[in-house]
């Protein structure tokens, strides 16, 4: 199973990476307009409709569960204990 990071940065990529493994860079080659970007260690496409599919058939392991929504460090902050203390700046 390989874990896959996919983002949309900027808005009209998509990116993807993963630890370097032959068989995936063999397939990620397979999408139209793949770009491997040496600075960032990605790989990026043309975010097309079919791109994500695309992606998603690499490894037919990787969750999708996911990959819409967005994690923060502050989502886990507990903002009411926060509130009846204002020695907390």
């Amino acid at each position: 199973m390989a874990l896959i990071h996919i983002s949309k940065d900027p808005p009209k990529q998509t990116a993807a990476a993963f630890v370097y493994n032959t068989q995936l860079v063999a397939k990620t080659k397979t999408i139209p307009g793949h770009t491997w970007n040496p600075i960032e260690k990605n790989w990026s496409f043309p975010n097309t409709g079919k791109t994500m599919e695309r992606i998603l058939e690499i490894d037919t392991s990787v969750s999708t569960r996911n990959i819409s929504r967005i994690r923060s460090p502050l989502n886990n902050l507990d903002l009411k204990k926060r509130r009846g203390n204002k020695n907390n700046h």
